[in-house]
């Protein structure tokens, strides 16, 4: 079973964040609000202005506002959760970052179409890479379906924004600078 992605590089094991650094973020986010947001915008623009740019340029186009809200507030805790597991290791994002993140899934997903027996999709293996993540990612991204399970909801529009930030996750994991004296060893 080919379980590992192929195009997409591994994470350092020590770029790989803990689940304890998401749980906090998780039980604060029943008190989420329009300052709490802002404020994470804020910080995202000072801390990752090319990943913020990106997330702007998303947010502009007319796509379905879960999937607006999605990649805005998403992106916002990421860059809190990547800063706050490895402070002052983290070095800005470059535009190019985020399209090599882009190009990599799209290989990924090439190489995976054209095995039609493998059950592992792109999410499978970024979620190989940064479990914790990708696991806080999916309870999001289903509660806030379920919560508007009322309304109509374009699932293409919500599902490029999650693809989207899955490449966010990888450009912010190959971001994380080696603590002094590390290795680049890889999980396991």
């Amino acid at each position: 079973m080919w379980t590992r992605g192929a195009a997409i590089r591994s994470v350092p094991a020590y770029a790989v964040v803990n689940a304890s650094f998401l749980d906090r973020i998780e039980d604060n986010e029943g008190a989420t609000d329009d300052d709490v947001i802002s404020q994470r915008l804020t910080k995202l623009r000072a801390l990752q202005p090319k990943l913020f740019e990106d997330v702007q340029a998303r947010a502009t186009l007319r796509i379905d506002d879960l999937a607006k809200g999605l990649i805005v507030q998403m992106t916002g805790i990421l860059v809190e959760v990547f800063e706050t597991a490895h402070p002052g290791r983290m070095r800005q994002i470059a535009e190019e970052d985020i399209r090599a993140a882009e190009e990599t899934m799209d290989v990924e997903e090439e190489l995976r179409r054209e095995r039609p027996d493998e059950p592992f999709e792109l999410e499978d293996v970024v979620g190989r890479e940064q479990p914790a993540i990708v696991g806080f990612m999916q309870r999001v991204l289903e509660g806030s379906l379920e919560a508007q399970s009322e309304h109509e909801i374009d699932l293409d529009d919500v599902h490029a924004s999650y693809r989207k930030l899955l490449g966010y996750v990888l450009a912010l994991s190959y971001a994380v600078e080696a603590p002094p004296g590390a290795t680049r060893d890889l999980p396991a």
